[in-house]
C-alpha cells in the first residue's frame, strides 16, 4: 500500500473536521426565532447531546493482513497482503449528557468493497505465480463513546468490540474460504449539531481482529488483520 493513498483520505479527513469545527455562526438562525427585545424572546433550551440517534455513513477502509502460509509446518512462510476501498453503512445510538461530559454506546455495520491481491513469484507463496486475494464483505461493531461537548459540538473518542466478514480466494489452485473475524476498535472524531436533530460527523476507526485459518489448498493459511476506516456520516436525533 502506497504511503500516497494511505495519506490522502486522512487528509481529506482532517479538512472534513476542520470545516465541521468552524460552521459560521450565522447558522445559530437554525436554532429558533430571534427577537429584537430581550423581554419578548422565547425561551431557547440549551442544547443538550442527550438522546437516541440514527444515521448513516461513508468513506474508505484500509486492511492489512499477514499470511502465514504452511501453518505448523517447516516450510510456513508469512507475506503481507493489503486491501483497500469504499465502505458505508449505518449507525445507531444513545448519549447522555452531564455538565460537559457526553458517554453513551453505539452500533454500526459497514458494507465494503476493500480488497487486494498478493503477486507471488515463489513456490513458498501459495505456489508459482498465484494470486491470493483478500475480500472484506462487511465490518460491524459495538462500543462505547465519551467526549466533551461545547454546545452543538462534541469532540469524542471511541471504543468497543468488532466484527468483519472476510473471504480469501487463490484464483489460480482454485481453493477460497471465508471466515468472521472478532477484534477490538478504537478511534475517536468530531460531531457538528447542525440544528437540534440534524448532525454531521468525521471520524477515524482503527480495528484489529484474531487470527483465523483459512482452507485453501492443502494446508491452512493463518491470516492476522487489521482495518482502518475513514468517514463521515449525519445523524437524526430523536432527542429534542
Amino acid at each position: 500500500m502506497s504511503l500516497f493513498r494511505v495519506a490522502v483520505p486522512f487528509c481529506v479527513l482532517a479538512s472534513i473536521l476542520v470545516s465541521i469545527a468552524t460552521v459560521p455562526a450565522r447558522a445559530a438562525d437554525l436554532w429558533g426565532p430571534t427577537s429584537s427585545s430581550t423581554k419578548d424572546a422565547p425561551y431557547v433550551a440549551p442544547f443538550s447531546w442527550t438522546g437516541l440517534y440514527l444515521g448513516a455513513n461513508a468513506g474508505w477502509t484500509f486492511g492489512n493482513a499477514d499470511d502465514t502460509y504452511d501453518v505448523g509446518t517447516p516450510a510456513a512462510t508469512t507475506f503481507g497482503i493489503n486491501a483497500d476501498g469504499f465502505s458505508g453503512g449505518l449507525h445507531g445510538g444513545y448519549n447522555i449528557q452531564t455538565g460537559n461530559l457526553v458517554v453513551g454506546i453505539e452500533g454500526d455495520f459497514s458494507w465494503t468493497d476493500a480488497d487486494g491481491t498478493k503477486f507471488c513469484s515463489n513456490a513458498v507463496c501459495l505456489g508459482t505465480g498465484t494470486r491470493p486475494t483478500l475480500e472484506i464483505n462487511s465490518i460491524w461493531s459495538v462500543r462505547g463513546r465519551i467526549g466533551y461537548a461545547a454546545g452543538p459540538t462534541l469532540w469524542f473518542a471511541t471504543a468497543g468490540l468488532a466484527y468483519a466478514d472476510v473471504d480469501v480466494r487463490d484464483p489460480v489452485q482454485g481453493g477460497s474460504d471465508g471466515k468472521t473475524h472478532r477484534g477490538f476498535i478504537v478511534g475517536g472524531g468530531l460531531e457538528r449539531a447542525i440544528n437540534p436533530n440534524l448532525r454531521l460527523r468525521a471520524e477515524y476507526l482503527y480495528a484489529n481482529f484474531e487470527d483465523k485459518d483459512y482452507a485453501l489448498v492443502t494446508t491452512p493459511d493463518r491470516f492476522d488483520l487489521d482495518t482502518h476506516t475513514v468517514r463521515v456520516g449525519v445523524s437524526w436525533s430523536f432527542g429534542q
